[in-house]
């Protein structure tokens, strides 16, 4: 099973455009975010793997 690979920390409000940006730039990474850390309330956490032709 592949496992999700911390990337950046990134603002909340951009988080969407990030994954956009980044899955064009690599098109063969799926991008996922998840809340950061309590000490910092604004930011996401941002995931990356590679894609796989089977569902995990």
């Amino acid at each position: 099973m592949d496992k999700w690979k911390y990337l950046k920390e990134v603002k909340k409000e951009k988080t969407e455009e990030f994954c956009k940006n980044y899955t064009k730039k690599h098109p063969k990474q799926l991008c996922r975010y998840a809340t950061a850390t309590s000490n910092n309330p604004g930011m996401v956490a941002i995931y990356t793997k590679e894609k796989t032709s089977k569902p995990t």
